[in-house]
């Protein structure tokens, strides 16, 4: 878990109706415009329940995930991505409930990165670019997706950070992502590792294989951001760390 100086903690318990009701609404009313009207029905509920929101600086945060073909593995449901994807959208939907002011942009990346949305404050237009990510066959660029990254908060003021989510799986990834987040100087970036130790199977170019979760990348570029590397080895952990890093 993140430390107290690294995150604003919740008691999530406090809160478990009103967020579990928004995190099982159906995508399609999320992708509309109802989602203003949930927001704000719900906040009026929390002030009625007389529910204290933290006090949060704005926070400007880019979301890296990982599209490469190894996230297409079956040992998370529906797949790696699809899993990375779900937990984005809570990520979004946790800051939206908590009525949070940050900016958030998402990058995906396989052989190379693509900004799929730009630092914003909507977050129902993020959720809606979070649904366009796809896996490719191109490899894993860390290096490329953190470059991404900082190119997106350069000249932004504030507090800012990164989450990249990747299994890293690529041994050929030559961008050496450690040296170009040894020159993020103010920006930490914390790692999220999916995979399970028994690996899972995904269709690859070259054929069927099983792929395994490469930590020690991922452990590297957090350490020398100031970030944190977790291991998220269930769907469940996965949701509950994103949830939880909505907060930072």
């Amino acid at each position: 878990m993140l430390s107290k100086d690294e995150i604003v903690h919740i008691d999530i318990s406090e809160i478990d109706a009103y967020e579990n009701e928004i995190i099982n609404i159906s995508n399609a009313d999320l992708l509309s415009t109802d989602t203003v009207k949930i927001k704000s029905q719900r906040k009026k509920e929390i002030q009625k329940d007389n529910f204290k929101k933290p006090i949060k600086p704005l926070v400007n945060i880019v979301l890296l995930i990982d599209t490469s073909g190894s996230m297409g593995a079956s040992d998370y449901k529906p797949n790696r991505l699809g899993a990375a994807k779900e937990a984005a959208r809570m990520f979004s939907k946790r800051k939206v409930v908590m009525n949070y002011s940050d900016h958030v942009a998402i990058i995906g990346f396989g052989g190379e990165a693509h900004v799929f949305h730009q630092l914003d404050s909507n977050l129902d237009e993020v959720m809606q670019s979070i649904e366009k990510l796809s896996i490719t066959h191109t490899g894993t660029n860390i290096g490329s997706a953190i470059q991404s990254g900082a190119n997106l908060l350069k000249n932004i003021n504030g507090k800012k950070a990164m989450v990249l989510l990747s299994d890293g799986a690529d041994k050929f990834d030559s961008s050496n992502p450690e040296r170009q987040a040894q020159d993020l100087n103010d920006i930490k970036v914390f790692t999220i590792g999916i995979g399970t130790t028994k690996g899972g199977r995904a269709k690859l170019p070259h054929g069927e294989q099983t792929v395994f979760l490469n930590e020690d990348r991922l452990k590297t570029i957090a350490k020398v951001t100031g970030g944190r590397y977790i291991y998220t080895p269930t769907v469940m952990d996965l949701q509950k760390i994103y949830i939880e890093l909505a907060d930072y």
